[in-house]
């Protein structure tokens, strides 16, 4: 039997828009991501992140702060604010680190885009009640994201056993049954899969505490999210920030075109999902809500920012 133990870190982010256009409607996609490491790995890997912050080309940990700016490189790695210089040139040589994962394959990468445009809502009601409908909806999904990326990306193990869920602070905090969902559906439902832990943990991230292990892995999630939805979507407000995400281009290109590769070095390494393909109505017969509803998750879509960094556009 080959087992495996794993800890998990998850990030999201909201209602990224696409306008209407002449060719398609309007979309508002959220995003989970998830982060999967072998436990025995996460001491090591958080250290050699943290390392990578010293501006000496030194180890960050054990630098004596004669490196330039020790102190401003003491900052949380949050792709939303990389135009800043200090959090740029981390998050340039991170950006790196996930090129290059595939040599010892250090972590794992899945995400999950949701259009919110094109799901019935009624589906997710609590009984007759339409509050909390978008976190029911993130619940449900938070769930098929981290299954399939320990089924897709963990295949080779027989076991994998979860230590720990850590998510960063968002609302889901104070969802009803958010923190023990996906644990109980997975030790009730899910042969080999075990869960170790008793609930989701929600954790802070911030400058103070930036270097602390668990919160590396929620600014590693947030980088490989942000950089790459900012591909997919090409809404990039900073050539900084569009320097990133063009870098993380051969893994997004080849998640989004050839992601059943198994020459490529990042094949079930990372994962780029979405759902739904097809609008469910009710007013479709039985029949055909069966074909869409086993055939709605895709990984084909355009990249409208380009190897280049130029903006595609439909004309």
């Amino acid at each position: 039997m080959k087992d495996i133990h794993i800890t998990i870190f998850c990030d999201e982010s909201k209602n990224r828009k696409i306008g209407q256009t002449i060719c398609s409607e309007s979309q508002n996609w959220n995003y989970i991501g998830v982060c999967i490491v072998p436990t025995a790995k996460i001491d090591d890997v958080s250290n050699s992140l943290n390392n990578l912050r010293c501006g000496a080309k030194e180890n960050y940990l054990t630098c004596k702060k004669n490196c330039k700016y020790h102190e401003m490189n003491k900052k949380k790695i949050h792709y939303t604010q990389s135009q800043n210089g200090y959090i740029y040139k981390t998050a340039d040589k991170w950006t790196d680190y996930i090129l290059n994962n595939f040599i010892d394959k250090d972590f794992f990468i899945n995400i999950l885009g949701i259009d919110y445009c094109k799901l019935d809502k009624s589906y997710f009601k609590s009984g007759d009640e339409y509050t909390n409908i978008d976190e029911n909806i993130y619940c449900r999904f938070f769930r098929t994201a981290i299954l399939y990326g320990i089924k897709h990306l963990l295949s080779d193990y027989d076991t994998v056993i979860v230590d720990n869920i850590y998510h960063d602070i968002g609302e889901m905090e104070n969802h009803r049954y958010f923190r023990k969902q996906i644990i109980n559906y997975a030790n009730w439902n899910e042969d080999n899969i075990i869960m170790n832990c008793d609930e989701i943990s929600f954790i802070p991230t911030t400058d103070e505490n930036c270097l602390e292990t668990k919160n590396v892995f929620l600014q590693l999630i947030d980088l490989f999210l942000g950089e790459s939805i900012a591909l997919i979507h090409g809404d990039v407000d900073n050539d900084r920030k569009k320097d990133l995400a063009v870098k993380l281009f051969p893994i997004v290109d080849h998640c989004l075109n050839r992601p059943n590769n198994p020459n490529s070095n990042y094949h079930k390494l990372y994962c780029i999902s979405f759902f739904p393909k097809y609008r469910i109505n009710d007013d479709m017969d039985e029949f055909e809500k069966t074909l869409k509803k086993y055939d709605n998750f895709f990984n084909k879509r355009e990249i409208k920012l380009s190897k280049s960094g130029e903006q595609l556009t439909l004309f």
